[in-house]
């Protein structure tokens, strides 16, 4: 196997895959799309974070928790509950 680097002498490379029969793998090539491959992943994994955050930003200002008023059911079930407890027991 003859790399991309590692030409013979005489021969141009430049568009050819076989030389003298020999394959040549052009991992050149290959790196480089990984790279811009992994550069574009994380770019946009950075986007998406980014958008997220913001959107929870956003609705925490939007959405402030305010105070649970209990139902008239648990307001009458918390009645009963105080009730039983002040009762001494027999």
């Amino acid at each position: 196997m003859v790399l991309k680097g590692l030409e013979p002498a005489g021969a141009s490379l430049r568009g050819v895959r076989k030389v003298a029969g020999v394959v040549i793998f052009a991992y050149g090539n290959f790196l480089i799309v990984v790279i811009y491959f992994v550069l574009l992943a994380l770019i946009i994994f950075l986007m998406v974070k980014g958008v997220n955050s913001l959107k929870q930003k956003q609705e925490a200002i939007a959405a402030p928790e305010a105070p649970s008023a209990l139902s008239t059911t648990d307001s009458l079930l918390s009645e009963i509950r105080d009730e039983l407890r002040r009762t001494p027991r027999i």
